[in-house]
């Protein structure tokens, strides 16, 4: 006798596939899986933009500060000359400087410049460079005329620095003069035979602004979004020395600017 096998007929009503909690298992898991990657996609954004702003902020920084530097290395004209003018305040600096291939310079290479900052320390500001071209000189090095300052360089988001040693925002714009003796070195001294002179409000007087032998140019750029968080902006700093040899420091200093 042979036997015969079958499959046997499904019940009425039943059908194959997953249990609700096996369904609830897995909704969690995809959530959970695409929640990481959400994750990682934000962290991933915010260090590319973090690291834009940084890097266009250092460029602009750099930028301004080798452009203000520049013009200040190209100051000391003659030795009757004092680079820094008067009314030069922390937030404005006025100086004569001559660009020049030649061995005599001629007063068509000599420019009075204004560097000046406007804003305020919450929002920041703008750095100009105004310059006005002389138009003649009487006896080299004394210059009769200029013509008209006009806005020859311009940085946005620009804003004083704060740092935690200091007891107040540190100035666009500090001003050294020679000591009569060395002074010892520190956060104000650049130097053993510098000290630290601060200007009126009104800025210094043509007497006082003669004794200026040395600026120190301090400021923070942030980036185009004017983020100025942590590792987004960048702050430089660069002393300038109005000299062409330095002076002696174990002797009594009578060097002025220039000398």
């Amino acid at each position: 006798m042979s036997v015969i096998s079958s499959t046997p007929a499904p019940a009425a009503g039943a059908e194959d596939g997953f249990t609700l909690v096996e369904v609830l298992t897995a909704i969690i898991c995809g959530v959970l899986i695409i929640g990481s990657l959400f994750t990682v996609l934000e962290i991933s954004l915010h260090q590319t933009s973090r690291i834009t702003d940084s890097v266009q902020a250092t460029q602009v920084g750099r930028g301004a500060m080798t452009h203000v530097i520049d013009e200040l290395h190209s100051a000391c004209l003659a030795r009757e000359v004092a680079p820094v003018q008067e009314k030069s305040t922390k937030t404005s600096l006025t100086f004569v400087a001559a660009y020049g291939s030649e061995p005599v310079i001629s007063y068509k290479e000599v420019a009075r410049h204004t560097l000046k900052w406007t804003g305020t320390a919450k929002e920041g500001g703008t750095l100009v460079d105004e310059t006005a071209p002389a138009t003649s000189v009487n006896t080299w090095p004394k210059f009769e005329t200029f013509e008209a300052a006009k806005a020859t360089y311009t940085v946005e988001h620009v804003y004083p620095t704060a740092r935690e040693e200091e007891k107040e925002l540190i100035p666009i714009f500090r001003y050294y003069k020679y000591s009569s003796k060395p002074v010892s070195g520190g956060a104000e001294s650049a130097t053993s035979t510098l000290e630290r002179v601060k200007p009126p409000e009104a800025g210094f007087s043509a007497v006082e602004a003669k004794s200026i032998a040395a600026v120190q140019v301090t400021f923070l750029t942030a980036p185009s979004d004017n983020w100025t968080a942590v590792n987004r902006a960048a702050e430089f700093s660069s002393l300038v020395t109005f000299a062409f040899t330095s002076p002696a420091s174990e002797a009594t200093i009578v060097d002025g600017p220039c000398q």
